[in-house]
C-alpha cells in the first residue's frame, strides 16, 4: 500500500479490522516513492473485534511491515495493530521501520494480540521510529487482556517508544507468559498501573539483560553515554510533543562501575541500585566547566 496524503480506513461492521489482512501474504504500508511528506494511515475499527490493522473477527495475523510513514491505529476488542479478538492462533513478524506510530486498544494490545485469546505474540520489531503503543487490559506492546498470550521476541532499535496499559504490562504479556525483550538505543518507556513496565528483564543486542535509566533532559540537549553520542537525545511521541526525560537501557558494569553521562556540558554519572532494580543518579561535585561566567 503506497500512501499519498491522509488515508482513512474505518469500519463499524464487528468482524472486519479497519485495514483487514487475514493470509500469510507480506503487507507493507509505506509513503509513495515519489512523496517528499510521509503519507498517513487512520485505521480503526469502531467497537468491533477486529483489529484496527491485522486480523478480523477471530483471524491470526502476520507479515505487516510499516515503512516511512505515519500510522493512527485502534481498536476495542482486538489489537490496534495484529490478532482479532478471541483468537487461538499466533500474531506474528510485525516490522515498523522509520515510522511515526501511535495503536491503541481497549481490551486488545495497542500492537500484538487480540483479547480474550491464547495466541502466540512474537516477531514484533521496532528500528528508528517514534512510537506510542497504549491499552486499557492487553499489554501496550505483546499480548492482549484476558487471555493467556505467550509473549516473545520484541525488539526495539534506536527507537522512540512510549508502551502503555492500566491492567497489562507496558511491554510484554497481560496475564501469560513473557520472554526474550531486547532494547539497544533509543529511549524507552514502559510502564503500567498494575503490572511491571515490562514483566520480563531485556536484553540488549548481546543477550546481556539491560535496565532502564532516566536521564532528565528538559532543554533537550545533546547526551553523550561514556562519550559516545546518544541517539536519540530526548524522548519524543509519534505527534512530535517531547517528554523532558530519556529513558536508556543499560547493562551493568563489573564492580557497579558507574556511567558517565554528559547533557549539553553538564557532567554526571549514574550507577545500577540493586535495591531498585533500576540506575540512579550519583551525586557529584559541580566542575568549574559547567557555568557560564557573564
Amino acid at each position: 500500500i503506497h500512501l499519498t496524503g491522509t488515508n482513512n480506513l474505518i469500519t463499524k461492521y464487528t468482524y472486519s479490522a479497519g485495514l483487514q489482512k487475514d493470509n500469510e501474504a507480506p503487507l507493507i504500508i509505506k509513503t509513495n516513492d515519489s512523496d517528499t511528506t510521509a503519507g498517513i494511515l487512520n485505521a480503526r475499527s469502531i467497537n468491533g473485534d477486529g483489529a484496527g490493522i491485522g486480523g478480523g473477527g477471530y483471524f491470526s495475523c502476520s507479515n505487516i511491515t510499516i515503512k516511512s510513514c505515519s500510522v493512527i491505529a485502534s481498536s476495542k476488542y482486538g489489537a490496534g495493530i495484529g490478532g482479532s479478538k478471541q483468537r487461538a492462533g499466533s500474531v506474528s513478524d510485525i516490522i515498523i521501520n522509520s515510522s511515526s506510530v501511535t495503536a491503541s486498544s481497549t481490551d486488545g494490545a495497542g500492537i500484538g494480540g487480540g483479547g480474550y485469546g491464547a495466541s502466540s505474540v512474537s516477531g514484533i520489531t521496532i528500528n528508528s521510529s517514534s512510537v506510542t503503543a497504549s491499552s486499557t487490559n492487553g499489554a501496550g506492546i505483546g499480548g492482549g487482556g484476558y487471555g493467556a498470550d505467550s509473549v516473545s521476541d520484541i525488539t526495539i532499535n534506536s527507537s522512540s517508544v512510549t508502551a502503555s496499559s492500566t491492567n497489562g504490562a507496558g511491554i510484554g504479556s497481560a496475564g501469560g507468559t513473557c520472554s526474550n525483550i531486547g532494547i539497544s538505543g533509543g529511549s524507552v518507556k514502559a510502564y503500567s498501573d498494575r503490572m511491571p513496565g515490562i514483566n520480563c528483564t531485556p536484553h540488549n543486542g548481546n543477550s546481556t539483560n539491560v535496565y532502564c535509566c532516566i536521564i532528565k533532559n528538559e532543554y533537550f540537549l545533546p547526551v553523550t553515554i561514556d562519550s559516545e553520542s546518544w541517539k536519540p537525545s530526548y524522548h519524543i511521541f509519534p505527534d512530535s510533543t517531547k517528554d523532558g526525560n530519556l529513558y536508556v537501557w543499560l547493562t551493568e558494569k563489573e564492580n557497579n562501575d558507574a556511567y558517565d553521562v554528559t547533557v549539553g556540558t553538564e557532567k554526571r554519572q549514574y550507577s545500577f541500585d540493586q535495591a531498585k532494580n533500576q540506575f540512579v543518579r550519583i551525586q557529584t561535585t559541580p566542575t568549574a566547566d559547567q557555568f557560564d561566567y557573564t
